[in-house]
């Protein structure tokens, strides 16, 4: 997951802003913390983006969104500090979701590296928290897989969930996945510690461009897509989990789509009067979508490449027991519903333009990189 920390300049101190990432997996040893003026802080950034860019797919995919505005996100913060010099610090941890809201955004000694236990700058995060000033901001990355049932593939869900409407999103049970995280920034929202903008991908599509892929140093392939298109070739055959007609949304990660609905996040903070639906903490949750599709779409859709290569049939197939438990050891996430619409995100002016359609036209494109391997 991706957070973005930008803290805000109190009285008789300097401006800091700090990329935080969390993440499920242990990090390389080659990570790095500095902190300097304004002219090394592109230098800062590619350290941290070095550092994390052997982790999971999510990061990679998440980080694109900075990687695209990196030169631009600069001048805007350099707008605001004015004649301030303009701080950064990193902060890198393994995140469990078991720490109170102090120690998940300014101190997780717990999990930290010892290459970061020896740097003074992070011994001064906690400290730095308690002064005046107005509350710093975080960008958190969730996932709309907060919404997802258990219908296996069997059935669809009429519900649908609008990132507008607060009280229905507050009926999710703390037990959803990515939930507990989510409550325990909104809970540190509402203390006054942070202002909290939680952004939830849907099924993330497309390939990620940029120095860094060209580099082979960043994933450019997201996950839900890919692991489908490679276990439909390990079988030979397109498949999907129980009948496929379970509804997921989907977003493109570049053209308008998911990596810019940061970015617009990020400018929004920027401006001095943001559109008034531009909230955060309880009602700062903006789903990342622009259509949604059946497993079994997505499933044909593969079945159709793979048949013109010679592999299999048309159509897909359900995935067999012994099938689930070879390819799906931690369940089949892929057959549940979640079903939502980015309302917010339109209201304040994101504007997402590539479809389901475009989706289902990328999957021949998956099919072919994943086979390139």
């Amino acid at each position: 997951m991706l957070n973005m920390f930008l803290g805000a300049a109190g009285p008789g101190r300097k401006q800091e802003g700090a990329l935080v990432v969390i993440s499920k997996r242990a990090l390389p040893p080659c990570i790095y913390s500095s902190r300097g003026q304004l002219a090394t802080l592109a230098e800062l950034f590619l350290r941290v983006f070095w550092s994390i860019l052997w982790d999971t797919h999510s990061i990679s995919l998440s980080l694109y969104a900075l990687q695209k505005r990196l030169l631009s996100s600069i001048a805007l913060l350099a707008k605001r500090t004015t004649s301030q010099l303009l701080w950064a610090r990193t902060v890198i941890s393994n995140y469990s979701g078991n720490f109170p809201p102090m120690q998940i955004l300014y101190l997780p000694a717990q999990t930290l590296m010892t290459c970061l236990l020896r740097s003074p700058y992070f011994m001064e995060c906690e400290t730095d928290t308690r002064r005046p000033g107005v509350a710093p901001t975080l960008i958190h990355t969730s996932g709309t897989g907060v919404l997802s049932d258990d219908a296996d593939g069997m059935h669809s869900s009429p519900t649908i969930y609008s990132d507008l409407d607060i009280a229905q999103l507050e009926t999710l049970s703390p037990d959803q996945p990515h939930r507990n995280v989510d409550l325990t920034l909104v809970d540190a929202d509402s203390q006054g510690y942070v202002k909290t903008y939680i952004v939830l991908p849907s099924t993330i599509y497309g390939f990620a461009s940029g120095p860094l892929v060209e580099a082979g140093l960043q994933n450019y392939r997201s996950q839900q897509i890919p692991r489908l298109v490679d276990v439909s070739l390990q079988r030979g055959q397109g498949g999907m989990v129980g009948k496929g007609k379970n509804y997921w949304p989907n977003v493109h990660i570049d053209d308008g789509g998911f990596a810019d609905l940061y970015v617009h996040i990020f400018d929004l903070l920027a401006e001095s009067s943001p559109p008034p639906d531009f909230a955060h903490g309880r009602a700062g949750f903006y789903f990342a979508e622009n259509g949604e599709h059946t497993l079994y779409q997505v499933g044909e859709a593969i079945a159709q490449v793979l048949s013109g290569m010679g592999k299999g049939i048309p159509s897909p197939t359900t995935f067999t027991e012994k099938e689930v438990r070879l390819y799906f050891p931690n369940g089949t996430s892929l057959g549940s519903n979640s079903r939502c619409r980015a309302e917010r995100g339109r209201k304040v002016g994101w504007r997402p333009a590539m479809k389901t359609q475009d989706m289902l036209h990328s999957i021949k494109a998956e099919v072919e990189a994943s086979l390139s391997r």
